[in-house]
């Protein structure tokens, strides 16, 4: 293996252990925080709960692949799917891709819990339709664009642009929402309006990324600051939620 890949394989693994271990912890402290919640505020936790499990699954996957991938680029290997047979590269980032999709949707369910009770409204049947499209387009993406048409930029892809206007989506009624209450000296309506901020600006360093990729890979390094800016929503969100003092 050259020197070259060498580093790049343990940036990567260093960075995406580091980013591991930061939704680990947040999955443990949410765990503590339903149990120490009364019945009624629990629900919005659990989709919270459960949506950080899969996208802990998701990046993992994700990682081993990138890693195989960078040590053996001409053969990683090869995973059977729906009677079809993908490279485990390309099946994990469909993976990882599904996981990010079910992760909004579950940040969608905590406000809705949160903010609505229970309430679905127009709103939220909007955002519900096109992340259940989303869905329907990944799962169909290893057929459709493979066979019918060649997406040589990744933001043409119908579940892409699905999942990037749902996300944008929701994260702009988290921040709407906690932008309301911030003022009433809320502490956990102030730290998610800043997780709101770090959702913002991790989507737009992964739309620049997918726009730019195509004309030069070095473009792929803007998944870094991406990352960088999950974890600020991450530590924001535990700090205000989770490592609230007077829970």
């Amino acid at each position: 293996m050259e020197t070259s890949a060498i580093i790049e394989l343990l940036s990567v693994t260093i960075l995406m252990t580091l980013w591991l271990s930061l939704v680990a912890v947040s999955i443990v402290l949410l765990f503590k925080k339903i149990n120490r919640s009364e019945e009624k505020e629990k629900k919005p936790y659990v989709y919270l709960f459960v949506g950080f499990i899969i996208i802990f699954l998701g990046d993992l996957l994700h990682t081993i692949g990138s890693d195989i991938n960078i040590a053996n680029p001409e053969n990683s290997g090869i995973v059977g799917l729906l009677g079809g047979t993908f490279e485990i590269h390309t099946f994990t980032l469909f993976f990882d891709g599904l996981a990010f999709i079910i992760f909004y949707i579950m940040w969608h369910f905590f406000i809705i819990y949160r903010y609505q009770e229970g309430e679905l409204k127009r709103y939220d049947k909007v955002v519900l339709t096109l992340s259940t499209l989303s869905i329907i387009f990944i799962l169909a993406s290893p057929y459709i664009e493979s066979s019918i048409v060649d997406y040589e930029v990744a933001w043409f892809s119908p579940h892409i642009i699905l999942f990037t206007i749902f996300g944008i989506m929701v994260v702009g009624k988290l921040m709407y929402e906690t932008n309301k209450r911030k003022s009433e000296e809320e502490k956990e309506e102030k730290f998610l309006y800043l997780t709101s901020w770090g959702f913002v600006v991790s989507f737009l360093f992964f739309i620049l990324t997918l726009v730019l990729l195509p004309i030069n890979s070095a473009f792929g390094m803007m998944m870094i600051p991406k990352t960088f800016a999950y974890a600020f929503a991450l530590i924001t969100l535990n700090k205000g939620l989770v490592w609230k003092k007077n829970d």
